[in-house]
């Protein structure tokens, strides 16, 4: 048993609404159905699960439009499936099962899922399924009309799926096209592996050597760093005498500085008593100030509201006048008004009985004239029965008469409608010249429209393609700020990881920093707890060195905490600053105050930097006896102009210790601390405004792209405009040969028709004279008529007598109607003007009503003001009293301020004294501390050496000094070895890894370069194998389907020769095909030579030659047969029941030839409109039943 087509189920998919299933067996399956019912979506269902990519190929615009789309009865559905069974026994199907199910779904979302099994698998999967199996997306296994179109306008090279598919090299092909992806990768790796292996050969001699320098330097930087380190020890032992010599002086200095402070408290304390009471006496002067600016604002107040009120009372008077003489004119308006009414109800009275007396008298009118119309017409119609009797008679006398007459006169009509055709052809002849002229104008105004709307289009597609280029630009300008920005946000993220995760710290630090959190009592580092400006941070940086990286505590227990986590983690060591216990050194204003006034002088360093003003204690100890000036040699000068007693640092990091020592030159300490956070602060910023320019520039480029859209609109228009202008040229032209066509043709009927007037006038000249010769005998019978006309002309007159009768009485009836409507149009008219009065009347009562109404509270207004302006006299008279109170009140409490003043005065002037000898021996306490501080800087700055550099401390390395030991020969030592390390120049130490890694990666990366060679020759050789085995099935199946061809063409076209030819049979791999028929009765000619029928049958013959050699699972024919003639669809069917034994047919037909052969026939019909359905019919029992 072979791979069958079991059924195919079908739900949503385009005119297919609801769930359909189709079965198939063994045989041909007939689908049939009228136009438009939806026979070809079963089709495009088929081809759509099993792999079809191309909406355009499904006849749609996107694959969307797959899903059913509504009908005037349904809503649109969300949801397209596809389900397709297979019989896999013989495992024709790479699938380990007996039945294979493939399911396709797309939901209108744009979603879809492929379904293997009920397992999900890729779309690629299902295409892959079918490689080579004869079924693919490009085989000759599924024919519509539009596939055998295809087959014949297609190159040669295009048709080469024919073969290639029964061949079943496909899958060498997307094989094939792997192995070049995978080539070319292989390329571009090799070409990458080489660049690089040429890059690190250049590298690794020179490492190699710097390598060599580095270990030298190594060795003698160890022996430095142990005598540096007994000399460090050496030295902090000196220094921790001197410290212990001014701690001594310090006491003293400060013992007292706490007398004199003391008597500085008291003196304060009495001063602030008296500024209490001072403060106290100035607050209720204020007071009393404010309550008396008040009273006077009060007093102003009422004065003011006094004379408005008197004002006001005057204003009221003049307005009661004014509303008195109102109210008397209003009444004096309103007797009028109803003395007019009066009269105007006489007068409707009298309209109303002229209106009654006119119809009284049209009624006399109407009975005094009322005649019998019946009498009348009965007399007409008498008359006229003698006329027409007479003119009978008349006809009678005249027959013989009549005869000649009437033969002259139809050649007269027929002389006179020549005329008319020759008037009428002569004036068509003048409108055809007009319109002719009309239209050659008309052309020429539209040629000219046509060519003015060129210009326009050509402008258009200008301005287009200037917009375009523009829009160009500024999207090359916003993707280059864009990568700029990308380059400038990746800065960011990388430094602010940095800043996050303190990099650059000490372990020590970077763990407290870590677990910040939760450990109590940690403030922060030193570097992170101030902010430096740019210009003072290489200074900082040098001066400072490893106290940037000290830690602010609350306390001492916090740092004893700190200290207990980093011993118990082994997390390294740190330095810690309780607040507590740090007290501030700065140096005094005075000792530095001739520095003041120089320009290289920048100021004290805790001055110059910011931070929390809780930790002044802090930032001062460490920054406050430290200076910054400008450069080297202003250094020099603050120096000597200080007596060498502070430490002085340059803005490029030169230092000179207290006591004059000098450090400088090119360091390469890192000032990241200080200036990550800067650099991170000045990029978020950055990045925010180009940011905001990123935006300006989409908009722009959203406003340019908006431009351009219009402009392609503006050109849609102008090019149907001109496509407008062009059809009208053409109906012009079309029109104007017409019109001179029918100029023509009028020319020759004016012709045709003088002629025929010139034959006309000679017979009307012979009946002429005929006539004149009965003209004799007329005579008698004319005189008879003459007779009886007159007695008809007595009988009209007698009959326009009573007409006259009728139009005098209709006149006077006419006259009274007249009356009556002008009278009634009075009346009406009256009746208006009392409506119009009356209402006059209801608005001057309403009036009256309203200045009543003002009157009475004009008078109310009047007593209230009475009231107020007695209440308001009472208030002036208080506020006056309060007034004159409060001012002497004031005047005492002024006076006894001033004597508070006086004592104020004199307690100052002591106070002054204090300050002054208090600060005589701050200056000298403040020296002290400036030489303490020198002294424990320079210990903490060795210390920190010790720790930071060496980590030691200062026990360890003092207890390795020897007894033997001498501090000038080390020093001499020392400046040796330290020359020694300085001959051998920069050192690069990553050299020595540097050197391991890139020796490793240059070896790495040269055998990997020879693995890609190698990989690179097999995929040439594969790819060699493919061709040459692709070009072998090639040859092999052409040559059986060509021959297969041949054989089978005169048998379906009973009689003829055709051929499969290839146009280069030396590439088989390019090769294109030619398919060449003669059929029978004709010449041997090209596909495009034949006709439908012929090209269809033709392409059904390839179909069976391809069956013939390589036969399918199934077969689906779509109205192939469409186009053949019925002997012809005969043989058709007759070779579907040859080939029916190994392949499934599913015929989508229209013919009865074809329906007579099939096993199951399916009809597609639309029951609803707009949903196709499935009705199932096996012929098989309906032919047993027959």
């Amino acid at each position: 048993m072979f791979l069958a087509l079991k059924s195919l189920q079908i739900s949503g998919f385009k005119s297919f609404a609801d769930s359909i299933t189709v079965h198939f067996d063994q045989g041909i399956t007939g689908i049939v159905g009228p136009n438009g019912s939806g026979k070809s979506n079963l089709t495009e269902a088929l081809r759509w699960v099993m792999g079809e990519q191309s909406a355009k190929s499904l006849r749609g615009g996107k694959m969307e439009d797959i899903i059913f789309a509504g009908s005037d009865s349904r809503p649109p559905l969300n949801r397209a499936e596809v389900i397709l069974k297979f019989d896999n026994h013989d495992r024709q199907l790479n699938i380990d099962r007996d039945e294979v199910e493939i399911r396709r779904r797309l939901f209108r979302g744009g979603e879809s899922e492929c379904l293997l099994n009920n397992q999900k698998v890729r779309l690629k999967d299902i295409v892959d399924l079918f490689l080579d199996s004869g079924l693919g997306k490009n085989s000759f296994s599924i024919i519509s009309q539009g596939n055998v179109e295809k087959i014949f306008n297609s190159k040669p090279v295009d048709r080469r799926f024919i073969i290639e598919e029964p061949a079943g090299v496909a899958s060498f092909k997307i094989k094939k096209q792997q192995a070049q992806q995978q080539l070319q990768q292989t390329d571009d790796n090799l070409q990458r592996v080489s660049d690089i292996v040429h890059e690190l050969s250049h590298q690794v001699e020179p490492l190699k050597r710097q390598a060599s320098i580095a270990h030298d330097y190594q060795e003698q930087k160890q022996k430095y760093d142990r005598l540096e380190q007994l000399i460090l020890a050496d030295e902090i032992h000196t220094l921790n005498q001197q410290e212990k010599k001014w701690q001594t002086q310090k006491q003293e200095a400060k013992h007292q500085l706490n007398q004199i402070s003391q008597q500085v408290s008291q003196s304060d304390e009495k001063i602030s008593k008296l500024q209490k009471l001072n403060q106290e006496l100035t607050s209720e002067i204020d007071t009393k100030q404010t309550e008396l600016t008040n009273l006077s604002r009060q007093l102003e107040v009422l004065n003011g509201q006094q004379a408005l009120a008197k004002e006001r009372s005057g204003f009221n008077e003049t307005n009661h006048a004014t509303l008195v003489s109102q109210q008397a004119q209003l009444q004096q308006k309103l007797l009028e008004v109803k003395e007019t009414l009066q009269h105007q109800q006489q007068q409707k009275q009298d309209l109303e009985q002229q209106v009654q007396e006119l119809k009284q008298a049209i009624t006399n009118i109407q009975a005094d004239f009322n005649l019998d119309p019946q009498q009348i017409n009965q007399k007409i119609a008498d008359l006229q029965a003698d006329y027409l009797e007479m003119l009978q008679q008349q006809t009678s006398l005249h027959n013989q008469q009549n005869y000649l007459h009437n033969q002259l006169k139809q050649l007269q009509q027929q002389q006179e409608e020549y005329h008319q055709q020759q008037l009428l052809l002569e004036q068509q002849q003048q409108e055809l010249e007009h319109q002719i002229k009309q239209l050659e104008q008309d052309q020429q105004q539209a040629q000219l429209q046509y060519q003015q709307q060129q210009k326009i289009d050509q402008q258009a597609q200008h301005q287009r393609q200037q917009a375009q280029q523009e829009l160009q630009k500024v999207q090359q300008k916003y993707n280059q700020s864009l990568q700029i920005w990308q380059q400038h946000q990746a800065e960011y993220h990388s430094l602010n990881k940095i800043v996050q995760q303190h990099q650059g710290f000490y372990q020590g630090v970077r763990a407290i920093l870590n677990q910040k959190q939760a450990l109590s009592g940690i403030i922060g580092v030193i570097a992170e707890l101030i902010t430096v400006p740019e210009k003072y941070q290489i200074a900082i940086q040098n001066a400072v060195g490893a106290q940037l990286q000290s830690i602010v505590t609350e306390n001492e227990t916090d740092a004893r905490d700190a200290i207990n986590f980093l011993r118990k983690n082994r997390a390294g060591r740190a330095t810690f600053l309780p607040q507590t216990v740090i007290k501030s050194h700065k140096i005094a204003n005075s000792s530095i105050q001739d520095l003041r006034q120089d320009s290289y002088f920048m100021g004290i360093a805790s001055d110059l930097i910011t931070y929390q003003p809780k930790l002044a204690n802090i930032m001062e100890n460490i920054f406050g006896s430290l200076l910054v000036v400008t450069d080297i040699d202003a250094a020099i000068k603050a120096s000597n102009l200080t007596a060498h007693r502070f430490r002085i640092v340059t803005l490029k990091g030169d230092i000179i210790s207290p006591g004059g020592a000098m450090t400088g030159g090119q360091s390469k300490n890192n000032i990241d601390l200080l200036s990550q956070r800067t650099k991170v602060s000045k990029l978020e910023q950055w990045l925010q405004q180009a940011q905001s320019q990123l935006q300006e520039q989409q908009q722009n480029i959203k406003q340019r792209q908006e431009q351009e859209k219009k402009l392609t609109e503006q050109i849609k228009q102008t090019h149907e405009q001109s496509r407008l202008l062009e059809s009208k040229i053409q109906y012009l032209q079309n029109n104007l040969q017409l019109k001179q066509q029918a100029y023509k043709s009028n020319q020759q009927q004016l012709t045709a028709r003088e002629f025929q007037i010139k034959q006309v006038q000679k017979q009307i000249q012979d009946l002429q004279d005929q006539t004149q010769t009965n003209k004799n005998s007329n005579q008698l019978i004319s005189e008879k008529i003459e007779q009886q006309q007159q007695q008809v002309a007595q009988n009209k007159a007698l009959l326009t007598d009573f007409d006259a009768q009728k139009q005098v009485f209709e006149s006077r009836l006419h006259t009274y109607k007249t009356q009556l409507a002008l009278a009634e149009n009075n009346l009406q008219n009256q009746q208006q003007q009392q409506q119009d009065s009356q209402a006059q009347l209801s608005q001057l009562q309403k009036q009256i009503k309203q200045v009543e109404a003002k009157l009475l509270q004009l008078s109310q207004d009047k007593q209230g003001l009475s009231l107020s302006t007695q209440d308001m006299q009472q208030k002036i008279s208080e506020n006056q009293t309060a007034i004159a109170n409060l001012k002497t009140s004031l005047k005492a409490i002024q006076q006894q301020r001033n004597q508070i003043n006086e004592q104020m005065q004199k307690l100052q002037q002591q106070a002054t004294r204090l300050f002054d000898l208090q600060k005589n021996w701050t200056d000298q306490q403040e020296d002290i501390a400036i030489n303490l501080t020198n002294v424990t800087n320079q210990i903490k700055q060795k210390l920190t050496i010790l720790e930071q550099e060496y980590h030691l401390s200062f026990e360890a390395a003092y207890q390795r000094i020897s007894t033997d030991w001498q501090l000038t020969a080390a020093q001499e030592q020392a400046k040796l070895l330290k020359k020694g390390i300085q001959e051998l120049g920069e050192v690069n130490l990553s050299s020595i890894k540097e050197y391991d890694q890139v020796k490793d990666r240059y070896e790495f990366l040269t055998k990997q370069q020879n693995d890609l060679l190698q990989a690179r020759q097999q995929l040439q050789n594969t790819m060699k194998e493919m061709d040459q085995e692709v070009a072998q099935r090639f040859e092999k199946t052409f040559n059986q389907i060509a021959a297969t061809f041949e054989v089978i063409f005169p048998k379906m076209f009973g009689g003829g020769h055709a051929q499969l030819v290839l146009d280069d049979p030396s590439n088989m791999l390019e090769t294109g095909i030619e398919i060449v028929a003669q059929p029978p009765g004709k010449k041997l000619q090209r596909l495009s030579l034949l006709s439908g029928g012929e090209r269809a049958l033709t392409a059904i013959t390839l179909l069976f030659s391809i069956l013939k050699v390589r036969p399918v699972a199934f077969c689906v024919l779509d109205e192939v047969e469409a186009s053949l003639d019925d002997a012809n669809v005969e043989r058709f069917a007759n070779y579907l029941n040859k080939y029916d034994d190994q392949t499934q047919f599913i015929v989508i037909t229209h013919r009865k030839g074809t329906m007579m052969h099939v096993n199951r026939l399916y009809g597609v019909s639309m029951q609803e409109s707009g949903i196709s359905s499935i009705i199932t019919v096996k012929l098989e029992q309906q032919k047993d039943e027959a």
